[in-house]
């Protein structure tokens, strides 16, 4: 009797062991899966890290063209301004000297003529006035849509 409670004491001990053996083979395949599972969110993290970094410096190099684009354009368009500004200079300049009145006149309506055209929408007429205290002529400038009150100018 004896002898067979002893072989049930360590057979229940041996199932109690397999158990607990068991136990502890599915926690470390759970824990290798979590690890699998973990370096898997990483690597795709990582890709996805990468793949948004490659965009952002695409972005940033899209926009940087776009801006050294309009910048050359600007630097063009004040290139010509400034060679037709040298061109006025040297023309008025050049009417300065004149000594024809009647062409002085013609050319300095002309210059004006086009100054004027600069200011879109304000200047409906000019009329030249002599620099040149020989030569008298009357000026007459209108304007359209010329404010009436401070609250409209500083509109």
């Amino acid at each position: 009797g004896q002898l067979r409670g002893k072989r049930q004491q360590v057979g229940l001990r041996i199932c109690v062991r397999e158990k607990e053996m068991q136990d502890v083979r599915q926690a470390v395949m759970s824990h290798s899966a979590a690890v699998e599972h973990c370096e898997l969110v990483f690597d795709e993290l990582i890709h996805s890290i990468e793949r948004r970094r490659c965009e952002v410096k695409e972005l940033i190099s899209v926009q940087q063209r776009v801006s050294v684009s309009q910048a050359e354009g600007l630097l063009e368009r004040l290139e010509q301004e400034m060679a037709e500004l040298k061109r006025r200079d040297k023309e008025l300049e050049q009417l300065a000297h004149t000594e024809d009145n009647i062409h002085f006149l013609k050319r300095l309506e002309d210059v004006l003529k086009e100054e004027m055209a600069e200011i879109p929408g304000k200047v409906m007429a000019v009329y030249v006035v002599s620099p040149r205290p020989e030569l008298t002529a009357a000026a007459e400038v209108h304007f359209h849509n010329v404010p009436k009150t401070r609250e409209e100018f500083l509109e």
